[in-house]
């Protein structure tokens, strides 16, 4: 026979085990995955001596991503990263329907002309398959996946994605050192950076 007291007990210990296994749970899901994360070898814009890293997802068929990309982007540029406070780095993604090509031809630009790579992915999500943009040579790019170089790069993209966003996977998604946004809006994004600045001068 169990008694009251082992009851009690048995009661407390079995809430006690879930409520740690929520706390687990939360810290997982919300904690940093690696605080500022190594970006030598991806597209990056902004100063290398910026307090604040950010680390954009995108696929270049997501709607989402063509709204964020052509109208909040801008704005963190021109308020942050042209001023020195934002280093920001753009992974390409290419999980959904049709975006392969347009992934690989943007790593193709920015393996042959990096300067041009943001420029590049800025009319990707204006015009979509007809990007063109002056000083890339489209011709010489199209052989530029031959032995598949690029495609295990955008594999790497994969994974990088899948390890920083966890259950959260999918784009845009925006990491500010480190930590994933709640809010890929104007005034999300915004108050985001100014947070992590306030942290940074603390």
């Amino acid at each position: 026979m169990i008694s009251y007291q082992n009851s009690r007990k048995l009661i407390l210990g079995t809430v006690a085990t879930f409520l740690l296994t929520l706390v687990c749970i939360f810290v997982l899901e919300h904690d940093p995955i690696a605080g500022k994360i190594d970006c030598s070898k991806l597209p990056t814009i902004g100063s290398a001596n910026a307090p604040i890293q950010m680390v954009i997802f995108e696929d270049p068929t997501c709607s989402e991503c063509k709204d964020f990309h052509l109208h909040v982007f801008p704005l963190i540029k021109d308020h942050y990263i042209e001023r020195g406070l934002v280093q920001c780095s753009l992974v390409m993604l290419s999980f959904l329907d049709n975006s392969p090509p347009l992934a690989v031809s943007s790593m193709a630009v920015y393996e042959t002309n990096p300067d041009l790579f943001f420029p590049y992915v800025d009319q990707i999500f204006r015009v979509g398959k007809d990007a063109k943009i002056e000083g890339i040579d489209f011709e010489k790019l199209k052989g530029a996946n031959a032995d598949g170089h690029l495609s295990r790069v955008l594999d790497e993209n994969d994974r990088l994605g899948r390890k920083m966003m966890r259950r959260e996977y999918g784009t845009p998604s925006v990491f500010i050192n480190g930590f994933m946004t709640k809010s890929n809006t104007v005034g999300g994004i915004l108050t985001a950076i100014d947070h992590a600045l306030q942290k940074e001068e603390s």
